[in-house]
Formats: C-alpha cells, structure tokens, sequence
C-alpha cells in the first residue's frame, strides 16, 4: 500500500507514543502531487494527532494532514511524505488510516491524472496483568548469585 506504518509495532501502537507515518508511492512520470490523510477511530472520528516534520506538510482544523504549495512537486515517478502521529488515548482501539493522492502531469488539465485511494488499520497494542510477585509464589537462585539470576514464579487462581 501507500501508507506506510512500519514504525508501529506488529503488535499494535502504544497509546500516546509518536510514531513516523509515510504516504509514498510510485507514478510513471507524473510530477505533481497532493495528499490528504486521515487517522479515524471505528466512529470514523480523528484518532490520535498528526504533527509537521517540515515545510512539506499542515496540519488542517478537521485533524487530518495534507501537502503545502512546497510540498507537492517531486522527482518524476514517485511522491512520499513523512509525517507524526501520536497515537491516541487507551481504550480508542483499531485505528485506521485513510489517503487520497492526487498525482498529476502538471498539463494545466485533468487529461492524465489520477486520484490513489488507500487505506489500512492498525490495532491497538493490548497489555497483560501480571500477578504480584510475593515470597510465597517467587524463588530467586542461586543464592548468592553467579553470573545468572533465574526467576521461577508459580500463581494459582
């Protein structure tokens, strides 16, 4: 796809963690684009928040994220952008990020241009209790330690 998450774990973002956001693709030899990006919660309402790395890109009042006037030329065949995304508050749950791409031949008309569509989810990392460590259900050994320590714990329910 064109949005790129590979900064966000397998196993899910970290609430209030700031990841790298990419929307980078190829386009023969088109040299003009354009992009809107969107991350949404399953209300399809902003979810996290977006933040310029540079003059490439803004920030607009709906929380979504979009080219500048300099942002929008790149070398012919392809386009990408780098954006933040904090990502947001415990409990949002799978977050998807929606894209738009204009990309265009800069002809003045609409005669060979494009608009790439792209979307892709990304899950929430879930956390695991872990039950308290006591005297009762943990040994340490060796006692005195050498080199290694080894933990054994037991619980029961």
């Amino acid at each position: 796809g064109i949005i790129k998450t590979d900064s966000i774990p397998a196993s899910g973002y970290v609430p209030g963690v700031t990841y790298k956001i990419g929307v980078a693709g190829a386009s023969g030899s088109n040299t003009k684009f354009g992009f809107e990006l969107a991350a949404e919660n399953s209300s399809n309402a902003s979810a996290g928040t977006f933040a310029t790395t540079n003059t490439r890109t803004k920030v607009l009042t709906n929380g979504h994220i979009t080219h500048t006037v300099t942002g929008n030329i790149h070398i012919s065949g392809s386009f990408g952008w780098v954006v933040d995304w904090t990502a947001p508050a415990a409990g949002t749950g799978s977050v998807t990020f929606s894209t738009a791409v204009l990309v265009a031949n800069n002809n003045g008309t609409n005669t060979g241009d494009n608009t790439v569509k792209f979307s892709t989810t990304v899950n929430e990392a879930t956390t695991t209790e872990i039950s308290e460590l006591t005297n009762d259900n943990t040994q340490l050994y060796p006692n005195p330690i050498e080199n290694y320590l080894n933990i054994y714990s037991h619980f029961t329910d």
